[in-house]
Order: structure tokens, then sequence, then C-alpha cells
């Protein structure tokens, strides 16, 4: 039998899964090998420390301190749950005012005349967008940029 065989019965032995013929060739090869004597004392000691990590208990009122803070914790959260949705009708309800304050103030309304006169009655009179300008009545924006380029 190769070691690696018998390092895999040697497990099995250590678990007392192994028959009367295998526990025979595993006992003889222990006699002989030093190294699977190592590996099944580390064995027993790993199944010694589990033994007693299970034998650790919890103080009894140990679930009862962790429900409390659980509940305490909830009990806090729920005033804020009826926030959020009241904050978020409020910021929706002035995002609308002010998306339509913006409408009205570009799309509604009049529109100002503009009083150019200072503008073109400052400088030279004899311009040609002053002459074409002086003797309209209203001026629309195109007027005005076409007599403030020109001047």
């Amino acid at each position: 039998m190769n070691h690696k065989t018998l390092l895999q019965m040697l497990s099995a032995y250590s678990d007392g899964y192994t028959n009367e013929s295998q526990r025979a060739t595993v006992l003889s090869h222990l006699e002989t090998c030093s190294e699977c004597r190592k590996f099944l004392r580390e064995q027993k000691q790993m199944k010694a420390g589990i033994h007693e990590a299970a034998d650790f208990h919890l103080h009894h009122a140990f679930s009862a301190k962790i429900m409390a803070s659980i509940q305490a914790t909830e009990a806090m959260e729920i005033p804020w749950m009826g926030v959020e949705p009241s904050a978020r009708n409020t910021v929706f309800a002035l995002a609308v005012a002010v998306v339509m304050l913006i409408a009205v103030t570009v799309f509604g309304g009049t529109q100002q005349e503009f009083d150019a006169q200072h503008l073109l009655t400052a400088g030279m009179n004899d311009s040609l967008a002053n002459n074409v300008l002086m003797h309209q009545t209203e001026l629309s924006k195109d007027d005005v940029m076409l007599a403030v380029m020109t001047k």
C-alpha cells in the first residue's frame, strides 16, 4: 500500500471507521512511520479541541438581550417611516412649482419694448441703422441687434 492511501486510512482510523483488517494495517504502519504517528497525534488534539469548544455555553440572558436590542432599533426606525414619503412629495411639489414659474416667465407674459433711442443718438447720426430705426415706432430684438452691430 502506498503512503497516500495509508494517510486516508489513518484518518478513517482516527474517526473509528475502519474494519479489523484495515485497523491492523494502520497499526503496523504506525510502528514504522513517525510522520503518520505525528499526523494521528495532531488529529486527536484537533478532535479534543473541537469537543472542548462544543462545551461552551452562552449566558441564559444572552438571547433576550439580543432580542431587546433588535426591538429597540426597530422602534427607533418606525417614526422615520412616515417622513420619507412626505419629504419626497414636498420636494416633488417644489420642483413642479419651479418648473412652472420658469415656463410662465419664459413663455408667458408680454415682451417689453426696448428703448434704443439713447443708443442711436449717442454717436454719429448719419449711420444707416440710425436712419432706418429712427422712423420705426416699435423695435424688435433683431432691429436693435442690427443697430448695435452697425454702429
